[in-house]
Parts: C-alpha cells; sequence; structure tokens
C-alpha cells in the first residue's frame, strides 16, 4: 500500500509540475533578436535595447539581452544585471512574459526605464545560452557572471565607475538570487544585490535532516527537462531518484553544501557586496530562516543588509495561493506598520540608487527589517524575536476531531483506516487567544522526553491554529527531523512566523508523521508519547 501511495504522490507532482510548464509558456515561449546599436560614443546614447553573445571560462556560448539606457553626451550609470528563476529565461524585449510576469524581469524593466545600464543573462543550459544546468554550480553558472563581469568591463560604454571599477548591481529570483549572492562571494566586483527568496543553506532547503522535500524536487526537475531538454545535468535526475527512494548519499550532500552560502560564510569567504533580502514568510522552499541566516552572514562580513519578510515565494501548488500564482509570488505591495506602505519595485530601486548612486535618501526608504503579517498587515521590528512566552506540551487533543490540509481527502483516506499515525497528527494545546495578539519571530521547542513504538521516523513539528474544527499550520511553516534525533538533539528551533491571531482561535503544537509534499518513508508511530515546552513569541496588539 505504502508504494501504491507513493506512485499517487508522483502523479499529484507530475500534475503540478505540468501545469506550472503550461502557465508559463502559455503567453509564448519564443526568443526575439535585435540589432546591435552603433559603435561607442561621447554623443547622447539613446535608449534600446539588443541581444548579445559571450563566450564563458571552458568556452560555453551564453547569450544575454542587454537594456541600453538614454544618456546625455558624457553621463554615465551603474549597470545591473538580472538572473532568473530556475528553468526560466532572460527578458528579450519590453514586452516580453518574463519581464511582465516575474519579479527580477519586471524590475530589470523598471531599472532600465530609471537610466540604468540592465543585462538579462540566460543561465548557462537555459534559454539561447549552451551547457549543461549544474544548479549553481560554483565552478560552471558563477564563473558565467564572473565572464559577463569581464565582457561588461570590456565591451559597454558610459559604465559609472568607483576607483577605476564599473559599479554594477545584481538582482535575481530564486535560482538566480542565489547565484547572486555565490557571486558576490566570489567575486569582490559586485557592489550591490537584491535577493528575492534565495537561500543559504540549499542541503538544508531541500533535503532538511536527511528528509527529502520530494515536491520541490520534482518541480524544477520536470520544468527543466521541459523548456531545457537534454541539458539538465544527470547527476541530479540520480538525486531525485535516490531521494524519492529515501536514499541520500554522502556525494549529494557534498554538492548541496558547496552550493550553499553558508558553506562560503562558514569559510570566512562571505559576500562583498550589500544586499537587499526579500524572503516569504509563507515560502515552503526556502523559508524565512533563510533570509535571516543570509543576513547573519553578512552581519559578520560588516556588509550592509535589509531583510524585508514578504507574504507569499515558493508555494505550495493548489494550496497555497499568492496573488494569481500558486508556485511563486513576490507581493507587490510591503506592510511595515503603522500605515507603512511600501511599492516592492520602488524599495528595489531605492536600494540600488543607495548603494550604487551613494543616494542617502534613498537609503532612508528601506526600511531595516520589515515583515508581513498578512497580505494586508505588517510590522517593522528592530530585530527579529526569538523564543518568548513558554507553554507546556502536555497530553495531546483528539486529532481525529479536526480537519487539516495537511490529512488531504480522498487521496489518503485510505490510509488514515488502515494506520491513524500518517494522516492524524499529535496536537498539543498552547494558548486560547481572547484578545488581538501578534505572533512575530522564531518559536523554539525544548524536548524533554519522547517515547515511541517506531524508533526512527519523519516528525513534522509546527505551530497551528483550531478554529472551526479547522486545524492550519501556521504559513505551512514545519521542521523536518528525524525522531532518533531527539535522543541527543534537544532544543529545535522551529520556522519564523508572522502572523496576527484573533479572539476565537487556539494556538497548538503540531507533530505529524506524514506531510504531503515530503512524502513517507514507511515509518510512522502506532503509539508515541511526548514531553516538551514550545516558546513563542507573543505580543499584544494594541
Amino acid at each position: 500500500m505504502l508504494e501504491q501511495f507513493k506512485a499517487l504522490q508522483k502523479i499529484e507532482w507530475f500534475l503540478s509540475a505540468v501545469l506550472l510548464a503550461i502557465l508559463l509558456c502559455l503567453p509564448g515561449c519564443q526568443i526575439r533578436n535585435h540589432s546591435l546599436p552603433a559603435a561607442k560614443s561621447t554623443d547622447t546614447l539613446k535608449q534600446t535595447y539588443y541581444p548579445i553573445e559571450f563566450t564563458s571560462f571552458d568556452g560555453t556560448r551564453l547569450t544575454a539581452t542587454v537594456f541600453q539606457p538614454q544618456l546625455a553626451a558624457n553621463q554615465s550609470a551603474p549597470v545591473i544585471i538580472q538572473l532568473h528563476a530556475f528553468a526560466i529565461s532572460r527578458v528579450t524585449h519590453p514586452k516580453s512574459i518574463i519581464g511582465n510576469w516575474l519579479f527580477s524581469g519586471e524590475s530589470a524593466l523598471a531599472l532600465w526605464q530609471r537610466g540604468y545600464w540592465v543585462i538579462s543573462l540566460d543561465l548557462r543550459g537555459h534559454g539561447d545560452s549552451e551547457g549543461m544546468i549544474n544548479l549553481a554550480d560554483p565552478e560552471k553558472e558563477i564563473r558565467d557572471i564572473q565572464a559577463l563581469l569581464d565582457w561588461i568591463t570590456n565591451n559597454l560604454p558610459r559604465i559609472s565607475q568607483k576607483q577605476q571599477d564599473p559599479i554594477v548591481g545584481i538582482i535575481g529570483d530564486s535560482y538566480g538570487a542565489g547565484i547572486a549572492l555565490l557571486t558576490s562571494a566570489q567575486d569582490q566586483r559586485i557592489d550591490a544585490v537584491v535577493s528575492a527568496n534565495g537561500w543559504y543553506d540549499l542541503k538544508e532547503a531541500l533535503e532538511p535532516n536527511q528528509i527529502p522535500k520530494i515536491g520541490w524536487l520534482m518541480t524544477p526537475l520536470f520544468t527543466g527537462h521541459f523548456f531545457n531538454p537534454g541539458r539538465m545535468n544527470s547527476f541530479f535526475d540520480d538525486f531525485y531518484q535516490d531521494a524519492l527512494d529515501n536514499r541520500i548519499h554522502h556525494q549529494y550532500d557534498e554538492a548541496l553544501e558547496q552550493r550553499s552560502l553558508r558553506y562560503w560564510c562558514e569559510a570566512g569567504q562571505p559576500p562583498q557586496a550589500d544586499v537587499l533580502i526579500l524572503q516569504g514568510t509563507r515560502d515552503i522552499l526556502f523559508d524565512f530562516n533563510q533570509g535571516i541566516d543570509i543576513q547573519n552572514c553578512l552581519k559578520k562580513a560588516e556588509k550592509q543588509s535589509r531583510l524585508l519578510g514578504i507574504y507569499d515565494g515558493h508555494l505550495q501548488p493548489f494550496l497555497q495561493w499568492g496573488g494569481s500564482n500558486t508556485f511563486y509570488h513576490v507581493d507587490n505591495k510591503l506592510h511595515c506598520g503603522n500605515h507603512q506602505v511600501l511599492d516592492t519595485q520602488a524599495t528595489v530601486e531605492n536600494w540600488f540608487d543607495y548603494i550604487l548612486k551613494d543616494d542617502k535618501s534613498a537609503g532612508k526608504k528601506v526600511p531595516d527589517l520589515c515583515i508581513s503579517t498578512s497580505a494586508n498587515t505588517g510590522v517593522q521590528v528592530a530585530q527579529m524575536p526569538v523564543g518568548g512566552k513558554k507553554f507546556q506540551l502536555r497530553e495531546p487533543l483528539d486529532s481525529h476531531r479536526y480537519r487539516s490540509h495537511f490529512t488531504p481527502k480522498p487521496l489518503v483516506s485510505y490510509m488514515g483506516k488502515w494506520r491513524s499515525g500518517p494522516t492524524q497528527p499529535m496536537i498539543f494545546e498552547l494558548q486560547k487567544i481572547n484578545e488581538p495578539t501578534r505572533l512575530v519571530g522564531t518559536p523554539q521547542l525544548q524536548i524533554k522526553n519522547l517515547q515511541a513504538t517506531t524508533k526512527k521516523m519523519n516528525l513534522f513539528i509546527g505551530i497551528g491554529i483550531l478554529e472551526k474544527n479547522k486545524l492550519t499550520v501556521i504559513d505551512d511553516q514545519v521542521v523536518a527531523i528525524k525522531s532518533d534525533a531527539l535522543n541527543s538533539l534537544q532544543k529545535i528551533t522551529l520556522k519564523t512566523l508572522a502572523i496576527d491571531l484573533t479572539a476565537g482561535q487556539t494556538l497548538v503544537c503540531v507533530i505529524y508523521a506524514y506531510q504531503h509534499r515530503q512524502g513517507l518513508d514507511g515509518h510512522w508511530w502506532q503509539d508515541m508519547a511526548l514531553v516538551g515546552e514550545v516558546a513563542l513569541p507573543l505580543t499584544d496588539i494594541n
């Protein structure tokens, strides 16, 4: 029966990935080329755009679009590189679907209109660029960006300079954001970065505590093959298949670690740029904790950074929605409390103006730490709270009374009749909410005693809300951990949360042995007892 369930999961994830591919390709996938501009001149430069090709370090031909700003005689402008998300492609022209749908693509066109040079690159193996996709390999994709920096230095006229070096920024979404951060750790020529839902620890994001996120592993694998057939490194096909069968080898760990900013920060090679971090509080791939870790790395390097908690990010297909999307979304507005609402694109422009043009007034418009508590509310804090009010985990509630999308029907309903463990969580009541309360920060869990009939199983732990017989895990944020690790690891940092609570709701701690986007490993509890303590960062809403 377990094998039947895995087969159903594969079908569900496959259909999700097919829908994503259709949504991305509906508006058209053609790439248009344009004629090259006139030769360098100190005369007025007109606003235009054109494709380029350049050769990377290993002879691979890469393609990009240069968006040239209008410049008066002897006027110069900084250059910004735009890096797309995984399996997508570059912005080819002002009406490109990528430029009007993907967040960094929209930013690229807005920054071009603002007077910046902008270069939108087809990353290795994507779009019109040659090569194999190696998933942000420091020896491949990162060196490609360095080759583009060389091309910029040698070919673009009228680039603003500081101490005889071109002034350069990078903006990226997801995959592109990760590459931007890694490039800054490898090359000091990058002055400013905007990271939209990038990662700090890729290993932790894809296989937290050796528990693979099967759903999000399949999505990039399928879309990568769909949009760029024959250009996916077979290493990652093997990784996915082994992850599906719960066989995680050390060779994968090493590869993912080297593709993580954590690896370079701990090696004393942090980013050399100032970074604006946009991270989703509902992101189930690169969660908000990853954004916090990125900022902590930058603080140690004494680089400027701002951390903005957007509401969305990488979403769980069909179960989370952001705007009109159910895969990935960056909010158009940022809410920072006290009726302060920021336009996200304008905030990006202000960041680049501040760092690349030394505009101090623009820098004052970008908050240090702002986090959304819903699609329409948010709060600005001096620092992210950790822990807080303590609650004891006592006898669990009767979980059969509550509905939850973490126990989807009818897909696994038959399994609930077979064994309740996979589909019914343990629910510990924490606090009933009697007046408006804000939960913003990073909860902590201390396990004092764990007894289970199964010695080693997957556990998924989060903070939830009970309301009208329905269980909701806040922002779908759960920590994945093996139960045997709790014998030695007693304190667990949970996922950062940001939500405004209302009277009538009940806060709970939720522990699952089954999590639909991460699958089953064949183990779950028949009987489990747990004693512990949860610390929550709660404050009253005045």
